[in-house]
Order: structure tokens, then C-alpha cells, then sequence
């Protein structure tokens, strides 16, 4: 059977232009991209029960059930809180560069690495959000050193967001990072930058030395105080 739907702003009730909306069940998944009026059509669904999942830049990707879809199913209002939020659970448009010549950044569902028999890097997403998946540095699983950062840098950007219009922008951020093992001493980073389009700033880098190695750990940052906050 055909099925239709509208993704809107909470409250406001305007049109999410350009939603990604993803439908999967045990059986079956299937994606639509709504329009500019935030309207989406999938041609032929199997009827199932679905766990559904939406976003787009600028609202907060949002999750949830349908039961029993199935021929004679009304069209499917979707609600989605404003705001920048992006659990990786849509591919919402980061870009990766850097010249690595392995272990790039790459989203998928963490397949966790061991070292010595102890977890190194994360296998599983970061609990509490939407979908199972993260950006990982390369994403081929087994012993820690089979799929790391080699041979330079890799780079991930976010879309662009405007930071203006709200009394104390903040960025909050979940990360992961390991280093060990090889040979000599270990000396790879993971550096935080938050960029406002004229300057770049560093707002955080991690090695081997900083607390918190091999888990989940928040990052909370006030943008004026590396910034003044922009549109860009």
C-alpha cells in the first residue's frame, strides 16, 4: 500500500522542508525524503509494525513506534522539536576530509576493538538517543591497531548552524577516544574546533593522558568563550 505523511515544527506546526524520514521494522526499511512543504510519500509498504525515525539540520531528530501499519493507514504526522541536535542516526550532512590513509571518519553502528583483551574502542552508540549509530574512525572491528588513524589526519564538520538569537549558545557533545599499544610512546589527539567563519578555535584536545580513555564523555562548550557567535 502507498503511505503518506507531513513532518512539522512542535508547536508551531510548520513544514520540516526536506525531512529524511527512515521506517524500519525486523522485515523490512524503507526512506522518504519530504518536500519543501515538509510532505513525503512512500509508494508500496508492507504492512508491519515500524519503529520510525526523522530529522533534518536545524530540528532535533526525533523517534518513536507505529503499530500496525497497513492498507487504509491515514497519513502520518511526524513533530519535530526546533533546535540543532544530531544523534547520527540520519546522515543529516557532516562532511569528512583530511589526508588518513586509514580510519577515516565514517557513521555506521560501532564495532568495538580490543586491546590486550580489553575494550578500546566503543561498540555500541552512546546510550539514550535515537538508532544505534555514531561517527567511528573507521569501523572494521577486532584488535585496536587493525583499523585506527594512520598515516595523517581525518576531519569531521558539522553542516553550519547560527548561533545568534539565543542568550548563551552552547555546544554539548557525546566523544570517544583510545590511544595505546604500537610502538613508542603513544602521541595521536583528538582535537575539538569550533569555527564561527572567520576564526577556528580549539576548544578541546584529548590524548592518551586525559582522563576518561575508552568510555563516553561529555563535552559541554560556551561558545563566547572562545567566539563571539555568528549565523556562520
Amino acid at each position: 500500500f502507498a503511505l503518506s505523511g507531513t513532518v512539522r515544527t512542535q508547536l508551531a506546526g510548520t513544514p520540516v522542508p526536506n525531512a529524511v524520514v527512515e521506517l524500519t521494522s525486523p522485515t523490512y526499511s524503507f526512506l522518504a525524503q519530504a518536500d519543501a512543504n515538509g510532505d513525503w510519500t512512500l509508494p508500496a509498504v508492507y504492512a508491519d509494525d515500524y519503529a520510525y525515525t526523522a530529522g533534518a539540520w536545524g530540528w532535533v531528530t526525533g523517534c518513536g513506534i507505529i503499530n500496525d501499519l497497513g492498507v487504509g493507514s491515514g497519513p502520518v504526522e511526524l513533530l519535530l522539536q526546533q533546535g540543532y541536535a544530531d544523534d547520527m542516526a540520519l546522515d543529516l550532512g557532516w562532511t569528512v576530509s583530511g589526508d588518513a590513509t586509514v580510519g577515516t571518519w565514517e557513521r555506521g553502528v560501532p564495532v568495538g576493538t580490543t586491546i590486550n583483551n580489553a575494550q578500546s574502542n566503543a561498540g555500541a552508540d552512546v546510550s539514550g538517543d535515537c538508532g544505534d549509530q555514531a561517527y567511528v574512525t573507521g569501523n572494521g572491528g577486532g584488535n585496536a591497531g587493525d583499523d585506527d588513524v594512520d598515516g595523517g589526519s581525518t576531519i569531521l564538520t558539522s553542516p553550519v548552524f547560527d548561533a545568534t538569537g539565543v542568550l548563551q549558545p552552547h555546544v554539548r557533545y557525546k566523544r570517544w577516544f583510545f590511544n595505546g599499544g604500537g610502538s613508542g610512546s603513544p602521541n595521536d589527539a583528538m582535537t575539538i574546533a569550533l569555527s564561527n567563519g572567520t576564526q577556528t578555535v580549539t576548544v578541546e584536545t584529548i590524548t592518551s593522558a586525559t582522563p576518561g580513555m575508552s568510555s563516553w564523555q561529555q563535552g559541554d562548550v560556551a561558545i563566547a568563550s572562545f567566539l563571539a557567535p555568528t549565523a556562520t
